[in-house]
This record gives C-alpha cells, sequence and structure tokens, in this order.
C-alpha cells in the first residue's frame, strides 16, 4: 500500500464512499421533522481555542470527502471488502444514530438507541465510515486524516457537552455517568 496513492479520475473511486455518505444526509434532511432539524443545527458556543479547531476539522471532514473521490478502490483485494463492511457498518450506526437523536423531543437529552453505548456515536460511527473509506482505498492518507478528524472532533465533543449540561442540567450529567464519551472505555 503506497503512502500517496495515485490520483485518477474514475467510476471505480471512493466518490461512492462521499456520495453514498452524502445521500444519508439528504434523506435525513428531507425526511427529519423540523423539530429533528433544529435540533441537529443547533451548535454549541465555542471558546477561543475551540473555534479554529473547529474550522480545521471542517475542512478536513470535507478534505477527506473530497480526497476520496480521486482515490481508486482497491477492488477484488482483502482491503476493500474488509474496508466496504467497516464502511457499511459505520454507514447503517450513523442512520440509527442521527435517528435516535432526530427522534428525541428537544426538551430532553437523546439517551436512547446507540446513545445507550456511547454519547457521541454520531461522531463515532462518522470515524468508523471514514476508517472503512480509508481501508477500502488502502490510502493511508484518508486513515491519517481520519486520525488528526478524531482528535479534532473530541475537542467538539466536550463543546457539545458543556451544552448539553448547560440545557439539560442534572438529567444530562447523570446520563454522563451511565453511557461512556466515545464507545466502551474511550
Amino acid at each position: 500500500m503506497p503512502v500517496v496513492p495515485e490520483f485518477q479520475i474514475g467510476v471505480w473511486n471512493g466518490w461512492w464512499l462521499t456520495v453514498a455518505y452524502l445521500a444519508i444526509h439528504l434523506v435525513l434532511f428531507f425526511t427529519a421533522p423540523k423539530e429533528a432539524l433544529k435540533r441537529l443545527l443547533t451548535k454549541p458556543k465555542l471558546n477561543k481555542t475551540e473555534k479554529p479547531l473547529f474550522n480545521i476539522q471542517q475542512t478536513l471532514y470535507f478534505g477527506i470527502m473530497v480526497y476520496a473521490v480521486f482515490v481508486p478502490l482497491k477492488l477484488g483485494t482483502a482491503w476493500f471488502w474488509i474496508g466496504l463492511v467497516v464502511f457499511v457498518l459505520g454507514m447503517v450506526g450513523y442512520f440509527v444514530a442521527i435517528t435516535n437523536f432526530a427522534s428525541t423531543p428537544l426538551d430532553q437529552p437523546v439517551v436512547k438507541g446507540l446513545y445507550r453505548i456511547s454519547r457521541n456515536p454520531i461522531h463515532v460511527m462518522s470515524d468508523v465510515a471514514w476508517f472503512g473509506a480509508g481501508i477500502a482505498t488502502a490510502s493511508w492518507v484518508i486513515l491519517a486524516a481520519n486520525i488528526v478528524l478524531c482528535i479534532l472532533v473530541h475537542k467538539t465533543t466536550l463543546a457539545e457537552e458543556r451544552f448539553c449540561l448547560e440545557r439539560y442540567g442534572q438529567a444530562y450529567r447523570d446520563y454522563m455517568e451511565q453511557a461512556p464519551r466515545h464507545f466502551l472505555f474511550f
């Protein structure tokens, strides 16, 4: 697996994965109730340190998606099949997590579904999906960028948790004691 794969425009590139990821967003955007969209689009206030990190995070996030467009899938290899399975599992989890999030009333913290095993399953499942994309394309660049993205997302997660504590108070504090921040013991 080369460090930087050869760029090419092709039918069997990682753009399929980017399109699948964006399609989930479009489906949810057009099918979710207005209250759910309001909840999904409400962003926590970021401090001076978090703002630039969030901007870098967003740039990296979209950069990975654009980069994947030009990287060929490793069809017929173990890389492709393992990566595809990981990507699909991440996408299914991502869809379930967003559905759990969107179906919870605005005045309650989200504690059902995947939120029982992670306080941030949307982030976790998105990371899983993009690790799968990195494996399916055999791209060290996508894998390394996703690791950096995980670190940056952690900072956003802390801001989101501050926001939830302000909004939901003791109910969210109790939830924090029951569910790990990311997954299992992380």
